[in-house]
């Protein structure tokens, strides 16, 4: 059971968290991104492609001994979460059968939760080309994509990362319904990093300076 690729999406400024890299806080003393590409390689998930962008040069010495991992950076500092989903496609090989996609502020993604995302895909409808999981009527991701429609995102081709491409009824898109906050828990604020650490009995810290 597995999946042909993953896109890490960790190019975001981090500004509503002081301007930090969120894939660098701590979960229970191990770096977010390192908690990630773990559960990820347990589940022999290759390649791996991290996208880089506002903190590349903070992120990039956490990624110097991780196994098998590649990176992508954008060329500017002006980019949206669409821009950072087309270069992190494009940069994987041609030709992929399906591919994971996850951005890199949830910390409570585990391996579990990938692999009943993954045991989902595999029981998709014959037409699904999108799989995203719901929580209590909320969107959440990870998201899987099959490889037939990578090629039109890349080119940039339709509402691909943008809330648009998840409405209901859109064609191909499967929407797994869930109960796992690992899902729908990501930090994006200091409020939102204090309320992971009080709802869930996690450590979520910064490194000290």
């Amino acid at each position: 059971m597995t999946i042909g690729g993953a896109v890490l999406l960790a190019a975001g400024a981090g500004s509503r968290l002081g301007g930090r890299p969120k894939s660098l806080l701590r979960v229970d003393g191990e770096l977010l991104i390192h908690r990630q590409l773990s559960a990820l390689h347990v589940l022999n998930i290759s390649p791996i492609m991290v996208v880089l962008g506002h903190h590349g040069e903070a992120i990039r010495p956490a990624l110097k001994h991780t196994l098998a991992v590649n990176t992508v950076s954008h060329p500017t500092q002006t980019h949206s979460q669409a821009d950072s989903l087309r270069l992190g496609l494009g940069a994987l090989p041609v030709g992929l059968a399906d591919v994971l996609v996850t951005p890199l502020d949830m910390p409570l993604l585990d391996q579990a939760a990938y692999q009943d995302l993954i045991a989902a895909w595999q029981q998709r409808g014959q037409k699904t080309t999108f799989l995203g999981p719901v929580v209590g009527g909320k969107p959440g991701n990870p998201v899987i994509l099959a490889g037939s429609i990578i090629p039109a995102i890349v080119a940039g081709n339709g509402p691909y990362g943008s809330g648009r491409w998840r409405d209901y009824g859109a064609p191909g898109v499967e929407h797994w319904q869930s109960d796992n906050p690992a899902y729908v828990t990501d930090i994006d604020t200091e409020e939102d990093r204090v309320r992971v650490v009080s709802d869930f009995s996690l450590s979520v810290a910064w490194d000290e300076i």
